[in-house]
């Protein structure tokens, strides 16, 4: 047998001897260590008392003495389970590293916990209660049975989400009028129009309110003025001038809690006008969230949103960092903000490219303003709150025999609609191009295509409805 052949399978034999192993083991975070990471090397978990580090494919508990925690994700990591014990709230699991798991479950009624990093679960997520949860990134169908899954991340805006149980509640992004960072939009009006400065380390040009960590830029560009070396007159969100984010270039701000709570971080993000795409990574407490990757143009800005996050009273900071030190790549940032959930403000996840499918058995919390609108929705089970769902403007509705009708003809809270599809029934190839979400209200576009000799169908009319399981998101 070739030598590389035995080293291969002997390799994937003491992989699966230690999955094999680490499916029978449970171990619970220990929080003795502030500002502990979990990885792969730190012994930051207790099994059977004992001290120990990671073991993939373990089940990870959070316990009561874990609330109020804000871990990073530093590498990427497979649990067989994520649960927060009993007590345990506040609990805020985020990171640039990847978190491949098939369930969460939060013991208490009374917690809240959030899971902001990315979620690799492409057999499907299970999601059980009592307690509430929130998403950030998820890649896979994410199922509640029980509990409350909180939709408020702009990571969660490609979601595909089924809830047989429990409550799905959508919460609005922070409200300006609460913000408790300075400067929000980065304005300095030593500055001309149309001009930048370069802001050095601890040196001139500091940006009121803002720390540099690593170089960075800021510009002005008025509103209706002709375009800058960065960007284009108009293209600014807020006021008049932008954080520039350039290469690997980084802010902090400092800021005080007055009272604990849930908080989310939110801001508006583009990148330089006729340049590539940028990574920026969002941080609270130098603690890092999942990279976005910049890939809007100006006049078409992307709104994050993070994940609702437990803080303290007292001071922290939050930051943004950029990577890559190619071709001059950047990110125009403006109107920072840190503020509870509103009611008041619309929703940025579960956006146009999501999937939402509510059985009779569980219920929706629109907690948000406006409407949020779906690429499919499926809506039997009760929907309360003051913000509105619905399929897309050319979304139609189905009967329970897949009967077409107009969606006008049926509750926009109370019906089944999906896109009107334009691809053979049984089609073997479907490609959808990912793209990040845009904003909210606003659909990404997908070119779908298959082999010429499938027919096309001569109009939808002529045919059966596809099956859900066409039905592909991102």
């Amino acid at each position: 047998m070739n030598l590389s052949r035995i080293v291969v399978v002997c390799a994937f034999f003491t992989l699966a001897q230690s999955v094999q192993r680490a499916l029978a083991q449970t171990l619970i975070w220990t929080p003795a260590a502030p500002g502990a990471s979990w990885d792969s090397a730190s012994l930051n978990w207790l099994d059977n008392g004992t001290p120990s580090a990671w073991v993939p494919g373990a089940s990870a508990v959070f316990p009561a003495a874990a609330s109020g925690s804000l871990i990073e994700i530093a590498e990427d990591l497979t649990a067989l389970s994520v649960s927060f014990d009993t007590g345990a709230s506040g609990v805020t699991l985020a990171g640039a590293g990847r978190l491949r798991t098939a369930s969460i479950t939060i013991a208490d009624a009374a917690a809240t916990n959030a899971v902001a990093t990315e979620v690799l679960a492409l057999n499907g997520l299970t999601v059980t209660g009592p307690g509430a949860v929130a998403l950030g990134r998820v890649y896979g169908r994410v199922t509640l049975v029980s509990g409350t899954l909180l939709a408020a991340a702009s990571d969660l805006a490609t979601a595909l989400v089924q809830a047989d149980g429990g409550t799905l509640q959508t919460l609005g992004a922070p409200d300006r009028a609460g913000n408790l960072l300075a400067n929000d939009s980065f304005e300095d009006p030593s500055l001309d129009a149309n001009t930048y400065k370069y802001v050095s380390v601890g040196g001139t040009g500091i940006i009121t309110a803002w720390g540099t960590a690593t170089a960075a830029y800021i510009a002005r560009c008025y509103p209706t003025e002709p375009t800058s070396t960065w960007i284009s007159g108009g293209s600014v969100p807020d006021a008049n001038h932008v954080l520039i984010v350039q290469r690997h270039g980084s802010v902090t701000q400092s800021f005080q809690v007055a009272t604990s709570g849930y908080y989310q971080l939110a801001f508006d993000h583009f990148r330089r006008r006729g340049f590539p795409p940028h990574l920026i990574t969002p941080s609270i407490d130098g603690k890092r969230f999942p990279p976005i990757l910049t890939v809007h143009d100006q006049f078409d800005t992307a709104h994050y949103t993070s994940v609702p996050v437990y803080l303290a009273a007292g001071t922290h900071n939050v930051g943004f960092e950029g990577c890559g030190t190619w071709y001059d790549s950047s990110t125009m940032i403006d109107l920072a903000i840190i503020a509870p959930p509103s009611a008041t403000q619309p929703c940025r996840a579960l956006g146009a490219d999501s999937s939402v499918t509510l059985t009779a058995g569980g219920t929706a919390l629109l907690n948000h303003a406006g409407n949020l609108p779906l690429a499919f929705l499926d809506a039997a089970g009760n929907v309360a709150g003051p913000g509105t769902w619905s399929a897309s403007a050319h979304a139609y509705a189905y009967d329970t025999a897949w009967q077409r009708r107009h969606r006008s003809t049926m509750s926009p809270r109370h019906s089944r609609s999906m896109a009107t599809p334009q691809f053979p029934p049984h089609s073997p190839v479907i490609c959808w191009l990912p793209r990040p979400p845009r904003s909210a209200g606003q659909a990404s576009r997908f070119p779908i295509s298959w082999p010429p000799s499938t027919p096309r169908p001569a109009s939808p009319r002529s045919r059966q409805p596809p099956s859900r399981s066409h039905w592909l998101s991102r």
